[in-house]
């Protein structure tokens, strides 16, 4: 038998015990961490020991993991500065009165998606019921299956920074809100927020869809001062994709502010607007490429037909 080097012999003993103490944190956050309405935040966030709320959960989430609910619950706000998922197939609640539900605030390379989300406000545009979901910062934000109602407005991608930002909203129903969803600068050196609508209804807010160039926008939006958009300096590229989706029974359907501003229209059915279906101020720009209805609203602005009809 070939005797070990006495400093092997050593150091394995020593190795061991470092293991034993050294508390988990040191080796690194969960990549997939979870929460359950009868869960603890001082928990580790496992799948047998749950934290619960969101904002616990993501100090115990590594960058690029998820967070899953284990069952339905209402699991609070939550600021978000990292790439990160957030996912559910049962009901996650954010119930968010006086606060933003989630605010996305990462670099500008990180990806983030909110997949099955349920986010109440405590009342239609009033004042102490914020954004359901605010995007400030980051590459890529992916909202899909989501419910958010009776929030100042439902999702407001509003830049911060100088860099681009895309916003891509799936199969989810913003309803009941002062604005439903807004695009626009928040900075002058902001160049680029594009958000992308597909498959999703849009109803019963008092502003439905808004890209707005001019601002400022850097508070929260509101469906006063044109559709959460008072005339100001800035003049930064704002667009909105939409297509395949509902916007109904808003009191103004469509809103493209400034000339920076674009919204791009396919298969949509665009109707039961009080004051206007589609609406163009300052220059903002409506372009409809395919097979869009727009009928019974109280008065409509004509968009620019483009490819296709």
């Amino acid at each position: 038998m070939i005797p070990q080097p006495r400093r092997a012999v050593l150091v394995a003993p020593a190795l061991a015990l470092l293991l034993l103490v050294l508390p988990s944190t040191a080796f690194g956050q969960a990549t997939r961490t979870w929460v359950s309405g009868v869960g603890d935040d001082a928990n580790p966030c496992s799948r047998t020991a749950p934290c619960r709320t969101f904002a616990g959960a993501i100090s115990k989430t590594a960058a690029g993991g998820e967070m899953n609910a284990i069952d339905p619950g209402a699991f609070g706000p939550v600021n978000i500065n990292k790439s990160l998922t957030i996912r559910s197939q049962v009901e996650a609640g954010i119930l968010a009165s006086g606060t933003n539900g989630i605010v996305v605030n990462a670099a500008p390379t990180d990806k983030v998606v909110l997949d099955g989300l349920d986010i109440h406000g405590a009342g239609t545009g009033a004042p102490t019921s914020l954004v359901g979901i605010k995007v400030l910062q980051a590459r890529a934000v992916q909202i899909r299956r989501t419910d958010i109602s009776r929030m100042q407005a439902g999702i407001a991608v509003v830049p911060n920074a100088a860099s681009s930002t895309r916003v891509t909203i799936t199969d989810s129903h913003v309803y009941n809100n002062g604005v439903g969803i807004f695009n626009g600068p928040s900075i002058a050196t902001s160049p680029f927020a594009v958000t992308v609508v597909r498959r999703s209804l849009i109803a019963e807010n008092t502003c439905g869809v808004v890209a707005a160039s001019t601002g400022p926008n850097a508070t929260t939006p509101n469906a006063g001062a044109d559709c959460g958009s008072a005339a100001g300096p800035l003049n930064q590229v704002s667009a909105i994709e939409l297509f395949d989706s509902g916007i109904h029974d808003n009191d103004t359907g469509v809103y493209a502010r400034g000339a920076a501003s674009l919204v791009d229209l396919s298969e949509n059915y665009i109707t039961g607007h009080s004051a206007f279906g589609l609406r163009s101020v300052g220059g903002g720009q409506l372009r409809s490429f395919s097979s869009n209805v727009i009928v019974n609203n109280g008065a409509s602005d004509v968009p620019t037909v483009l490819g296709k009809q």
